[in-house]
């Protein structure tokens, strides 16, 4: 009889990254040739924040924001409008 139970972990990482479409290199890339770069700090986003480059983000109707303990809420004015948008759409289907 075979035994369909097994104590060995199936490592499914690289079928779920071939289906990940979340296109973070293709947001890097862009973001760098707006000339907006990784932030080093808090001191470094509150500059960026600042000078216009970021704005944030807060939840509302058409999406939420949950609460991040690696990242930050900030977007670019661009980034927003097209998450603004994507929420309407949503919100009116």
């Amino acid at each position: 009889m075979l035994n369909y139970f097994s104590r060995k972990c199936i490592n499914h990482q690289q079928i779920y990254s071939k289906k990940l479409t979340d296109r973070i290199p293709d947001y890097s890339a862009q973001a760098r040739l707006s000339g907006i770069t990784a932030c080093s700090d808090e001191k470094d986003l509150a500059l960026k924040l600042i000078s216009g480059q970021l704005v944030k983000v807060r939840g509302g109707r058409k999406y939420r924001i949950e609460n991040m303990k690696h990242s930050y809420p900030y977007l670019t004015r661009d980034s927003r409008r097209l998450l603004n948008e994507i929420g309407r759409r949503f919100r009116n289907k």
